[in-house]
């Protein structure tokens, strides 16, 4: 097996992982939810978790690139970050939904705890609903 071989087994491995934690989201939410401000933590670990695998999955990408470069071939297919599936935003409380996503991007546990509290009793519809992010 080449190194190039081995590099894209790597991303695609690495984007398997990715898409795997992604699709862990909705119910991480809805186990955060559920449980109230105290769950803020393990839903901020969860997001921390996706962020690291598609912190490693770009750069085996870039990895890869540059090893079909200096092979003259083209690159891999365009790099895509995968979000979390959280599912559908809650109608009646969109303003605390996008507030989440930036404290769990900004790692704000108590900003977390209290976006969790505004949810509380929201329940993500079809938490077991797999999805693909190519």
């Amino acid at each position: 097996m080449t190194e190039l071989e081995r590099a894209e087994q790597a991303l695609a491995e690495a984007k398997t992982r990715a898409n795997g934690l992604a699709t862990m989201g909705s119910l991480e939410l809805h186990a955060a939810v559920a449980g109230g401000p105290n769950h803020a933590h393990d839903l901020l670990n969860y997001h921390v978790r996706l962020r690291t695998a598609n912190r490693e999955m770009m750069a085996i990408y870039l990895h890869v690139r540059d090893l079909r470069a200096a092979q003259g071939l083209p690159p891999p297919a365009l790099y895509h970050e995968i979000p979390p599936d959280f599912g559908p935003i809650p109608a009646d409380n969109e303003a605390a939904w996008h507030r989440l996503f930036g404290f769990l991007n900004g790692s704000s546990v108590d900003r977390i705890a209290r976006c969790l509290e505004e949810l509380k009793g929201w329940t993500p519809p079809d938490v077991s609903r797999p999805i693909d992010h190519g």
